[in-house]
């Protein structure tokens, strides 16, 4: 049956445990990307459109960029591209001699949609083989902007420090990225966590974090079944200061929920259905909750009455044969408690012995 319990306590803990697990995730995935980014030179790992490349060499110095830094990439529309931009391309520049180029540099706004039929055009080499022959990636500015007969936009680009020497027209296909200017502070976090250092880091503290709260989610489920044990035991009060920090109603099912209600003296029951079912008649209530609270409600009228009423009224509920035994031994288990006065580590083990004898003579269910 489900829980009418409505806002059940959720500890600081639980809640870092739940980000610490994030914080995990987001870790192994900047891991990948680092990894695929320092053992991959000549690809770029993106994720929602979005790469990390380290820089190769020292042509962009003068634009501030510096060996081994890495830089934030992006997918683009190369019609959307203007001098000034830094791009990241493949160098292979054989295919722009193929045609004629008109210079648009001036009129970058210019629609032109590529016609894919030319036979010069499918000569062009794929992109993919370009990739698989390991060709470099470079990292450098737009000078100027082509168009060829085809509708086909080449680029002219040159590095900040390479003293007017351009790199020829880079075919529109073969760039793969623009680069996104990063403030300075920005630019060192990234390249902090994407370093050996910074990921040993933004892994290792994660790990850390998540296994001191594993211990402590462990340690206050082991001291939650604990309380639950002593409470059927009846060796601990429903108004124990221990049970104020714990919802105690996570550490004990239904058939144990009815016992302690049961063992309970009559003049505390109200208090143990607050403490473990809570308000029943609570307004906030779903309405999955309100049909549990209406079978309680109906099952403490029967209890009234008889309490063997209330436990019929359980076990004839409850269709699963597991659940319907446990209710079966734990109505044992509560007779020998009330009526014989037995304690209940001596009802517990009486109370399976008399079901089994009591099944195996052909009168149990």
């Amino acid at each position: 049956m489900a829980k009418t319990k409505l806002k059940p306590k959720e500890t600081w803990w639980r809640k870092a445990l739940n980000y610490s697990g994030y914080a995990l995730i987001l870790a192994a995935v900047l891991f990948v990307i680092s990894f695929h980014t320092n053992q991959n030179k000549n690809q770029l790992f993106s994720l929602f459109g979005y790469s990390i490349a380290v820089i190769q060499s020292g042509s962009m110095v003068a634009g501030g960029y510096d060996i081994g830094e890495r830089v934030l990439i992006r997918s683009c529309n190369s019609d959307n591209l203007r001098v000034g931009d830094i791009i990241v391309f493949y160098m292979y520049t054989s295919t722009g001699t193929s045609t004629n180029l008109t210079d648009i540099t001036d009129t970058p706004d210019i629609q032109t949609d590529g016609d894919e039929s030319s036979s010069v055009v499918q000569a062009r080499k794929p992109l993919a083989d370009i990739r698989n022959e390991g060709k470099e990636l470079i990292f450098h500015r737009i000078n100027r902007i082509m168009v060829d007969d085809y509708g086909f936009r080449f680029f002219e680009t040159l590095g900040d420090s390479n003293n007017g020497r351009v790199d020829g027209f880079i075919y529109e296909k073969y760039v793969v990225g623009q680069n996104i200017a990063l403030s300075e502070t920005v630019s060192s976090v990234l390249n902090f966590a994407t370093g050996t250092m910074g990921m040993f880091i933004i892994i290792l503290f994660p790990i850390a974090i998540l296994g001191l709260l594993q211990v402590k989610a462990f340690t206050a489920q082991m001291f939650g079944a604990m309380l639950a044990n002593k409470l059927i035991q009846r060796k601990i009060h429903y108004n124990d200061k221990d049970l104020k920090d714990v919802d105690i109603s996570d550490y004990l099912s239904d058939y144990e929920k009815y016992y302690v209600y049961d063992v309970t003296p009559q003049k505390e029951k109200e208090e143990i259905v607050n403490l473990i079912w809570g308000d029943l008649d609570d307004k906030e209530m779903d309405i999955k909750q309100k049909v549990s609270a209406t079978y309680l409600k109906k099952s403490f009228t029967l209890y009234k009455q008889d309490r063997d009423k209330f436990w019929d009224y359980w076990i004839e509920k409850e269709k699963r044969n597991f659940s319907h035994r446990k209710l079966q031994i734990y109505k044992i288990r509560a007779d020998l408690v009330l009526k014989q006065g037995m304690s209940d580590e001596e009802a517990e083990i009486k109370a399976v012995k008399i079901f089994k004898e009591t099944n195996s003579n052909g009168n149990g269910n």
